[in-house]
């Protein structure tokens, strides 16, 4: 079985080397019986979003016992939703992420520390 933590770390990572922005894991395990994390990416384009969707879903579905439970938003979307469980993925358009202001939504929830590093 995976470690939440360390699959959401991952694909912060991941994010990181293929240049998405503002990559933020919220920790929302006291806020929400929804999921232990939130990772939120913005990216610059629609071509971009979806390459984040399919890092995000390799990396899960390469988890020992990761499973995708559902995705929201594909084809264009300024807003994708990946969720795991207990890691929900956010990746936005630059606009759409300010728009919606989900950063100020989650603003008092305490964030994770990743290190970006070289793929494996």
């Amino acid at each position: 079985m995976y470690n939440t933590l360390i699959l959401a770390k991952k694909i912060a990572n991941k994010f990181t080397l293929n240049k998405a922005e503002n990559i933020v894991i919220y920790d929302v395990k006291d806020y929400t019986p929804m999921a232990r994390y939130y990772l939120v990416a913005s990216a610059v384009n629609a071509r971009q979003i979806a390459g984040f969707q399919e890092a995000a879903e390799q990396l899960i579905e390469a988890a020992d016992g990761g499973v995708i439970k559902n995705i929201e938003g594909r084809h264009g979307a300024d807003w994708v939703v990946v969720d795991a469980g207990d890691i929900v993925i956010h990746i936005f358009s630059q606009g759409e992420r300010g728009r919606v202001l989900f950063d100020d939504i989650y603003k008092d929830c305490p964030t994770v520390d990743f290190l970006p590093k070289e793929a494996e």
